[in-house]
């Protein structure tokens, strides 16, 4: 489906320097139009991910999020991981690799909030930044960062003042620990969907999320706002904020185990078999036994990587990696009860609120071992379609989940949707998503 509009909020961070050359360690952000290398020399394969369709200078938080291993040189030896932010994109590696290892210059390192920042207006409004939240390059007017919020108002541009030695290039994340807010008993709804921080009216196209806490100055209700690695009090009229209490979210379901069965294969690559380049260096390990076409000399297998982006779906990136013939074996015998081999396809994805329905795709995605497993643990189960409902709360965890199609299948399902965590939203996340088992 195509991506809603997104709404940015551009702010103008002053200062006089960067502290940029530190020794990196924990976290960085690499652009997402950066080379990654399969070895630290420029003569190595190259991985070309993405284009940026402006210059890196007005592209803030078209990163990818990586954990440093080691610096070599001008080289920096990187490993993706899932983004401690609610950043504009993210790396999506095909799920049969482990510890994937590459190299990026350290050049194309994006600038990064390593130490909180924090600033309080006239208003009473206010706007915090975390380590791990990007930022632009300095230009004549200074910086800029995007706020990850969803929306279709104009840019808005806000002067604010940071510190140099609150920038750097590498940063340790932040715990992400549940607010406190979303245990309280009464919660509050907006009747508006324009706010206003530091004097700026900043307008929504989505209803606004719901927030505890709400404290008064005057004739306006200061909201808080917890966007991962933002933070933010914006200000309404104290007419349009209204306190009720919500239902107890129900979770529906049992889980079951993951199964994969590989006994129609010739030969499988199990789990923990070391990969390496077509060279002979080594750069990741399998995740999980797959099944491989035997043969003499390397055993080489394509697997894909793509970065997943909030206004566009660039095309994956094919890598291949190889291992000795040897590596391979027979598959394990089969169960003694024997299963049916199935596959779930995604539909499209409806995500109302604030969250990208990209991303919720791609979390869901990750449990889809479970998912075929409902399928499979139901004998009289016939091919269909179940439709899965559900609350993407502010913490990130899915609410109120229900799933409606296949006899035997469905509760299942809504079960396993039920201990997903997604990345925290701007508010509720009203999700519909079909899953067709074939």
């Amino acid at each position: 489906m195509v991506a809603p509009m997104r709404w940015l909020v551009m702010l103008v961070v002053l200062g006089t320097g960067t502290a940029i050359a530190q020794p990196l360690e924990h976290e960085v952000l690499v652009w997402q139009d950066a080379r990654l290398f399969l070895a630290p020399n420029d003569k190595a394969e190259v991985i070309a991910l993405a284009a940026l369709a402006k210059p890196r200078a007005r592209s803030v938080g078209m990163v990818v999020q990586m954990h440093v291993v080691a610096e070599s040189g001008g080289f920096v030896e990187v490993t993706p991981v899932f983004s401690t932010c609610n950043l504009w994109g993210g790396l999506t590696v095909d799920r049969r690799l482990d510890r994937l290892r590459l190299f990026v210059r350290r050049s194309d390192l994006a600038p990064v909030v390593s130490k909180r920042w924090s600033q309080t207006f006239d208003d009473g409004t206010s706007l915090a930044l975390v380590p791990g939240e990007p930022i632009g390059e300095r230009d004549a007017n200074g910086r800029t960062v995007a706020l990850s919020l969803d929306g279709g108002s104009a840019p808005v541009e806000l002067t604010v003042n940071i510190p140099d030695d609150s920038i750097g290039r590498s940063f340790t994340p932040t715990a992400d620990a549940r607010p406190d807010s979303y245990d309280e008993p009464v919660r509050w709804t907006v009747a508006t969907r324009t706010v206003t921080l530091a004097g700026r009216a900043l307008a929504f196209d989505h209803s606004l999320p719901l927030l505890t806490k709400v404290t008064y100055r005057g004739d306006r209700a200061l909201l808080p706002y917890d966007l991962g690695c933002e933070e933010l009090v914006a200000s309404v009229p104290r007419g349009q904020v209204h306190a009720y209490k919500p239902e107890a979210p129900s979770l529906v379901g049992s889980l079951h185990g993951d199964h994969r069965d590989l006994s129609h294969a010739s030969a499988v690559l199990p789990a923990g078999t070391p990969l390496a380049t077509p060279a002979g260096r080594a750069v990741a390990v399998v995740r999980e036994d797959f099944d491989v076409t035997p043969g003499a000399g390397q055993l080489c297998v394509d697997f894909q990587i793509r970065v997943e982006r909030r206004h566009d779906a660039p095309p994956p990136v094919t890598l291949s990696l190889c291992a000795p013939s040897s590596a391979a074996r027979a598959p394990a015998a089969p169960p003694p009860a024997p299963r049916r081999t199935t596959g779930v396809t995604h539909g499209a994805v409806e995500a109302t609120g604030g969250l990208d329905a990209t991303v919720v795709r791609r979390i869901v995605r990750r449990y889809d071992a479970k998912l075929v497993a409902c399928y499979d643990a139901a004998p009289t189960a016939t091919p269909g379609t179940v439709v899965a409902k559900f609350i993407i709360g502010g913490d990130g965890r899915a609410q109120q989940v229900a799933a409606t199609g296949i006899d035997g299948v469905a509760t299942c399902v809504a079960g396993v949707i039920g201990t997903m965590e997604f990345p925290k939203p701007t508010g509720p996340v009203e999700v519909t998503y079909p899953l067709a088992f074939r």
